[in-house]
């Protein structure tokens, strides 16, 4: 019974193996053609004017251009990290916004957007998705 106890307690903190963990184009490079480099900017909305879509400004929520409004954007660090998803509802009159090379993302206040561009910076990969509802 000790022989099985100290057997099992060996196993169980043996040092373990290397892993492998794949690099940042390893794990994105099966969406390579499907990403996009974008600068983000961010806005916030003071009097509630509506979206382009009619709704509502939500935190999650994106602006770009009138063909990405409905979808939803996958939105990755430079580095490869996903940060989360954001729902296209609103389109800009920013050359960027229009030629699909920037998203604004909305926020709640200035002290948000300060924080989130000192943490991630201002330029990410946006992976599309097409989206109904």
């Amino acid at each position: 019974m000790v022989k099985l106890l100290l057997l099992l307690l060996l196993v169980a903190y043996r040092p373990q193996e290397e892993q492998f963990v794949p690099s940042v184009e390893e794990y994105i490079s099966p969406h390579e053609d499907l990403r996009h480099k974008v600068n983000v900017t961010w806005y916030i909305n003071p009097n509630g004017n509506h979206t382009a879509n009619g709704g509502n400004t939500f935190i999650g929520s994106c602006a770009s251009n009138r063909e990405h409004l409905g979808d939803v954007a996958c939105l990755y660090s430079i580095e490869g990290y996903f940060i989360g998803y954001l729902d296209c509802n609103d389109t800009g009159s920013a050359q960027g916004l229009k030629d699909g090379t920037t998203i604004d993302i909305y926020a709640d206040n200035l002290e948000q957007i300060y924080r989130t561009a000192e943490e991630w910076g201002t330029e990410y990969y946006v992976l599309w998705v097409e989206a109904d509802g």
